[in-house]
């Protein structure tokens, strides 16, 4: 439950007073424009930020009020960018339960569509992936970190564009199995493709850092202007019974040297903007994401793995140099 939670980062007011409430064991999407506060609001669940007024509560707990571990034992994430470390396969999708045996492992990667690709490679599960994944293409390491968060097997999953570099066949693979899996367990769900979130108990749209509406996916058709709009930019508008859709954009893909070079190029130039706000103690938001296993925090750039902070310190706090490694 959100109870009348704002969040406000420096003098910048984020999310302004969101009220709602996800039942136990139903599947809620977060919809709105870019900037409308959908990963701020899955991230004040999870405390990598905390609220600045109310209260996100877990069976009528503040989340301020469980020990970190145990918190994040309770909630698995997919963030928008894929985590992946210089290790196998394997030992990538452990980092969501370092005992799983391997059964549990392949389980995780059939459920997440990664086995059929994983199976193909040199090495199979004993594949080394590169840093940061590279020898990966965007799919294949996002499925890597579903196959991490569905191996963890969480009480609360939060998907937050889990399936954007994914065609559409894998994606609806993914959430049929989702799907199965959701028995039971609540799932928040962050994506801008609309037309996988139709089947959701619930759709929250958010407008700028406010709760527009909420309800199902036709009821917020007919009621609910950001969404109408948002629908018929993806899916076309309606002239009497006929849908229009626009031309689908075509774009030339990246050669491997290429998305190789420009991930370099990338990550280059965060891990220089990160160790700046290091050496200057300025708070990190914006430059680095973090993957968590129980009252750790893995620091990383967009693109990769930088350092460990133990302690649970929360994620866009400033933090004192001596507090890491590079």
């Amino acid at each position: 439950e959100f109870k009348d939670v704002s969040f406000q980062y420096g003098s910048q007011s984020v999310l302004q007073h969101l009220q709602f409430q996800v039942p136990a064991g139903q599947v809620v999407a977060l919809v709105g424009p870019s900037g409308a506060g959908k990963t701020s609001l899955v991230n004040l669940l999870i405390r990598f930020w905390d609220v600045t007024d109310g209260q996100v509560l877990i069976d009528g707990v503040d989340v301020r009020d469980y020990a970190l571990a145990d918190l994040r034992r309770q909630v698995g994430s997919v963030p928008q960018e894929t985590l992946l470390f210089s290790g196998t396969v394997a030992e990538n999708i452990l980092y969501g339960r370092p005992d799983a045996t391997d059964d549990e492992v392949r389980s995780a990667a059939r459920a997440a569509n990664a086995e059929e690709f994983v199976v193909r490679l040199k090495r199979g599960y004993d594949t080394v992936v590169g840093e940061r994944g590279v020898k990966l293409s965007g799919g294949q390491r996002q499925r890597i970190t579903l196959a991490r968060a569905i191996l963890k097997n969480p009480r609360i999953l939060i998907l937050d564009e889990a399936t954007s570099a994914l065609d559409p066949e894998s994606e609806a693979i993914i959430n049929a199995n989702l799907a199965r899996m959701a028995q039971g367990r609540t799932m928040l769900v962050v994506s801008h493709r609309l037309g996988s979130l139709v089947s959701s108990d619930a759709i929250l749209v958010l407008e700028r850092g406010q709760v527009a509406d909420i309800g199902k996916h036709q009821e917020l058709l007919e009621r609910c202007e950001i969404y109408h709009k948002l629908w018929h930019e993806q899916n076309g508008h309606l002239t009497g019974n006929n849908v229009q859709r626009k031309p689908p954009v075509r774009i030339r893909p990246l050669s491997l040297e290429e998305s190789n070079a420009t991930e370099i190029r990338q990550f280059q130039s965060e891990t220089a903007a990160l160790r700046e706000a290091l050496r200057q103690g300025r708070s990190m938001l914006g430059l680095a994401a973090c993957v968590l296993r129980g009252p750790e925090i893995v620091l990383v750039t967009r693109s990769a793995g930088f350092a460990t902070i133990s302690g649970g310190v929360p994620f866009g706090a400033p933090m004192p140099n001596q507090a890491l490694a590079s």
